[in-house]
């Protein structure tokens, strides 16, 4: 870790561990205190008037599943290229679209569907969102 690439950080601090001759780290504390300025209240203004508009598109939709599937799909590859994975998300629509035999090993593409459907089981079943980790998890390894 580059110490100085934090000098000017509005998020945290880095700092220098002497007992074991280490960089850390160390973020601010959350939440951070806004400053409510006309263009701030502008900014959420517009935000709001554009999750209205979302809700009202949805609302219009037979399945309005088909606009957050998008964005559940890239978080599940997200997600697993942190734990290493190997996949992305050409990778998965092309395993979802049952093309499975361009994949001589399609375990780290597997893994990532499955994140996917432990996601929306647990959106079918309404989980209470502190559960919703060990589903994943279940789910995802099958």
């Amino acid at each position: 870790m580059d110490p100085k690439a934090f000098q000017n950080s509005s998020t945290g601090r880095a700092m220098h561990v002497t007992k074991d001759d280490y960089w850390a780290y160390v973020p601010n504390p959350l939440p951070p205190s806004l400053i409510w300025t006309s263009e701030l209240v502008a900014d959420l203004s517009t935000a709001d008037q554009a999750l209205g508009w979302l809700a009202g598109l949805g609302s219009m939709l037979p399945n309005p599943h088909i606009l957050i599937a998008p964005f559940i799909h890239r978080e599940a590859v997200l997600s697993s290229q942190i734990e290493g994975t190997q996949a992305s998300l050409s990778d998965l629509y092309t395993y979802e679209s049952v093309q499975l035999a361009l994949f001589s090993q399609p375990s780290d593409v597997r893994k990532v569907h499955n994140y996917v459907r432990a996601l929306a089981a647990c959106r079918r079943e309404d989980f209470p969102p502190h559960t919703i980790g060990g589903k994943i998890a279940a789910i995802e390894h099958i």
